[in-house]
Order: C-alpha cells, then sequence, then structure tokens
C-alpha cells in the first residue's frame, strides 16, 4: 500500500527541532506517520490525530512511500527552514556553522547525536543546563546527559533511549523519582509519573522544578506540556517563570488540544487572587476569534468552555455577546452550545444587554423554528421566548411541539405551564395535558403530578386511570404524592 508524503508536524511551534512527515493514501483522509527502526526503515504507518500535532506551513514534493522503504526525516533549523530527505541525505544537509549558531541548545543536542559528534553534545549539554534555576537538578541532568553522551556509539543507541518506557516499579523516594524523569525526557508515561508523585510526596516543589525544566525543553506541541501547565496551576504552585512560559505557549499553541485547560487554568488563578489581567483576557478573546489553516473554528466544545469561564466572571461584556453572534452559525447544532451560551445571554437579554441582542435573538427565534432538537434546551429557550417576546405564532409553535414533541422531557411542563399562561385563549390545553398522559412514560418524576393536575380540572378516563393504578403500584411506598394519587383513584368509587 503506498502512502504520499504530506506535511510535517512540529513538536515545537517556532523553535529548531525534528520534525515529523505525514503521510497520506490517495483513497483516504486519514492521516499516518512513520514508524522507524534503527536503520531509519519504514517498518509501519500509524494512524494519527492531527488535531493533537502543530503543523507546519511547509508543502513537500508528492513523496511515495511503502512498508520496507528509507524512511523520510524532516529537520527544522533556525525556526522555519525546513530539510526533507532520508537519514543519509539529512546528514549531509546539515551546516556545521548553522547548527553551531542555533539559538537552542536542546535541539543542538539530539543534532549532535544525530551526526556523531559526541564532544558537540557533551558542549550543548552543559549550556542547556545553564537554563535550569534549580541547581541539584541542573547537576542531575547534565551528568545523567553527559554520562549517556560518553556511552553513545550510533544513531541505535540514541533511539533505544528514546524508545525506553519507565515501566519497572516507581521507587518510594522523590529524589529517586526525580532522578528518573530527568533522565527520561521522552517516555510515554512522563507525565503520570510526575503527577503520581505530586500527590504522593505532598506537592514538593522540586517536582514543579522538574515539570518547568521539561517545559524549558520547548517540547511544546505534545499533550504533556499543557497537562503540565494546567495542573500546576490548578495546584497553585505556579512560579513566575512558568506564568511568563505560559503567556507564550497560550498565544503560540492556539490549536493545541489541551489550550481551553491551561486558559481557564490560569484565568481561575487571576480570579481567585483578586486580579483582573487584560492580557489574559485578550488571549481568551484571541482563542474564540481563533480559526486553523482551514478556516474552521476550534471545537464547539472548547470553544464554550473558554466562553463560559469568562462569562461566569463578566457577564456584562458585550465582546462575550459578539463573539457568540459570530459563532452561532457554525455551532447552533451543538447542545452544550445552545445551553451554556445562548440560553445565558437570552435569558438576561432584558436585564442586561437591552437591545444590543437583537441580533442573537432573532437567530434564536429562527433556529426553534426550524431547529431538529428535540430536548431540554429547546424547551429552557422556547418558555424565554413565550414569556418574553409571545405572539400567535411563537404560541402556535408550543402547541404543535406539545402535541408532536417528545412526551418524556422533564421541560414538557414546563412548556405546557406557559404556552396555558400566554395562550389562554386556547380551550384545548386540557385536552392536550391528558393526552401527554397516554404518551409518556408513567415512571417519570413530572408523571403523577400532571396526573393531579388534569384529575383535578377536567376528570380522565379509563385508560388513563389504569395507567395511574400501574404507577401507584411500580412506585415506592414513600413517594410524597403517591397518597394524593390514591385519592383521586378511589373518588371513582373503585378502591385499590
Amino acid at each position: 500500500m503506498e502512502y504520499v508524503l504530506s506535511g510535517v508536524f512540529a513538536p515545537v511551534l517556532g523553535f529548531s527541532s525534528f520534525l515529523i512527515p505525514f503521510f497520506q493514501r490517495k483513497e483516504s483522509n486519514a492521516v499516518f506517520v512513520q514508524d522507524l527502526d534503527f536503520n531509519y526503515r519504514i517498518v509501519r504507518f500509524m494512524r494519527v490525530d492531527p488535531e493533537n500535532f502543530l503543523e507546519v506551513q511547509y508543502f513537500p514534493q508528492a513523496i511515495v512511500k511503502t512498508i520496507g522503504d528509507k524512511g523520510i526525516l524532516a529537520l527544522r533549523v533556525g525556526g522555519d527552514k525546513v530539510k526533507i530527505g532520508d537519514s543519509d541525505e539529512i546528514r549531509d544537509s546539515i551546516d556545521a556553522n548553522e547548527i553551531e549558531n542555533d539559538k537552542f541548545n536542546f535541539f543542538k543536542i539530539d543534532i549532535y547525536y544525530f551526526i556523531g559528534d559526541k564532544s558537540k553534545a557533551i558542549n550543548a549539554i552543559e549550556n542547556a543546563g545553564r537554563l535550569f534555576g534549580n541547581e541539584s537538578i541542573y547537576k542531575q541532568w547534565t551528568k545523567s546527559e553527559k554520562d549517556f553522551a560518553n556511552k553513545v556509539g550510533d544513531v541505535k543507541d540514541l533511539e533505544m533511549r528514546n524508545e525506553k518506557s519507565i515501566d519497572e516499579k516507581i521507587p518510594d523516594d522523590v529524589d529517586k523519582i526525580i532522578k528518573i524523569l530527568i533522565e527520561n525526557p521522552k517516555d510515554k508515561n512522563w507525565y503520570g509519573i510526575w503527577r503520581d508523585a505530586l500527590r504522593r510526596y505532598d506537592y514538593d516543589h522540586r517536582l514543579v522544578d522538574v515539570a518547568v525544566w521539561w517545559l524549558k525543553r520547548g517540547d511544546w506541541g505534545n499533550a504533556t506540556s499543557g497537562k503540565l501547565i494546567s495542573h500546576i496551576f490548578r495546584a497553585k504552585m505556579a512560579t513566575r517563570d512558568l506564568y511568563e512560559m505560559t503567556m507564550d505557549w497560550l498565544r503560540m499553541l492556539m490549536g493545541h488540544v489541551y489550550w481551553p485547560d491551561v486558559w481557564i487554568a490560569l484565568f481561575k488563578k487571576e480570579i481567585k487572587e483578586g486580579k483582573m489581567n487584560f492580557e489574559v483576557i485578550e488571549i481568551g478573546f484571541d482563542y474564540l476569534n481563533y480559526r486553523d489553516k482551514s478556516t474552521k473554528r476550534v471545537g464547539s466544545n472548547k470553544w464554550v468552555r473558554v466562553w463560559s469561564s469568562m462569562f461566569q466572571k463578566l457577564p456584562d461584556n458585550m465582546e462575550l455577546v459578539k463573539f457568540a453572534e459570530n459563532a452561532f452559525s457554525e455551532y447552533k447544532d451543538n447542545d452544550f452550545f445552545m445551553r451554556k451560551v445562548v440560553l445565558q445571554i437570552v435569558r438576561f437579554s432584558d436585564m442586561i444587554y437591552s437591545e444590543s441582542t437583537g441580533h442573537l435573538v432573532n437567530e434564536t427565534r429562527e433556529w426553534l423554528f426550524n431547529s431538529e432538537a428535540n430536548n431540554n434546551v429547546w424547551c429552557d429557550l422556547y418558555c424565554i421566548f413565550a414569556k418574553n417576546w409571545a405572539d400567535a405564532a411563537i404560541i402556535d409553535l408550543g402547541v404543535e411541539w406539545l402535541r408532536s414533541g417528545e412526551p418524556n422531557l422533564k421541560s414538557w411542563w414546563k412548556v405546557w405551564s406557559v404556552v396555558t399562561i400566554v395562550g389562554h385563549d386556547y380551550p384545548s390545553m386540557w385536552e392536550i395535558a391528558s393526552e401527554w398522559l397516554k404518551r409518556s412514560d408513567y415512571t417519570i418524576n413530572t408523571w403523577p403530578e400532571i396526573f393531579i393536575r388534569v384529575y383535578d380540572a377536567v376528570g380522565i378516563d379509563d385508560y388513563t386511570y389504569s395507567l395511574a393504578k400501574e404507577w401507584v403500584r411500580a412506585i415506592g411506598f414513600e413517594h410524597h404524592l403517591r397518597g394524593e394519587v390514591i385519592i383521586r383513584l378511589n373518588s371513582r368509587g373503585k378502591n385499590i
């Protein structure tokens, strides 16, 4: 099966680093990356979710590869220059002066290992170590890296080290765990081990230092960076260095899968400390406006989480209303968006926003008439419109829904009550309620209450009587309306 080179992903945005070539098949839109052996030949192609990576704006030649071929490597030098080729071609393309002048020392370590220059790798380790603010971590990390550099014979050793997993029993000693974390920065279980150690050792600040060290390595594109940052902020252990790094992370990685978690954790920290950092708010606004290269917004649930967090603290901010209006056409089929965003704005439109929400109110009204939604969100929005902006069309819509809509929603009776109040010229409302008792499941919470209301108003037929008897037999003795239902059933002259 043939795979065509389609582009490259980056583990770090804007920094020098090895990149991840990705491929596609002609008959599929799925995205694949290579799994290479120690000789850089393709063992298999693995399907990945492109949303978990950062895509580099680079358009390579359509190189075709199959399993067993020489793999494709990619390298970014100087933050933007991309090199593509097999392992030999990449080695031949490396400019020694270009690497020497590169400012990113962690990248230099990897590249010097790749070309087999141990002395320069050790020098890069020393330079990278100076970035650490914690002296003990600096010494531990540089010793571990230098020991490894002295043992490296070829690229195979590096590959074996990077693929190694920390699967042995984790020691019951925080210093040993820190050593393991420093020696295995690329381990797939790194975050889980760090998180468990942080809880086990009562949030030891040295573990936070290790996390900051890991982030300073620049490997921001994978999920671990977002998990680490949000966890530290939620634990209220963020340092000034981490705060500044996080602001950069947020600006650079709007498409990151954990972006909402990081921003919300930072925003809540600011609010709890009595701050209203407008720079953080502006970054949140940028996210609400963000579109990827395909002009799509972020996933609706992620967008809503950020918007809702701001709305709770800034309910009178008109920018949030405008963002909701702009997003309505794309997210209107998402229940989470309609409940957490639209419902909140429409509910308070008269009290807070006045005429400024007219456009969103009109769009929501149109949605009520055209949507296929048959759920509690629809009911709640309908009730607001019926109470505040009732007209003949709105009342007719409510009556039609009561006759044919989902009968087992907890909000059915709410819609019935509102329509009865605003549409008092509809004598058929009790007939609709009587029919509802037969259409609905008598085990839902509102059934006995509506039964009592209907019985007292217009009476019941034999079929509804039999349903009520079944309800009494099925329900527990402790139900607060059981006695009221029995009284009404017995009043027909038939004791049960």
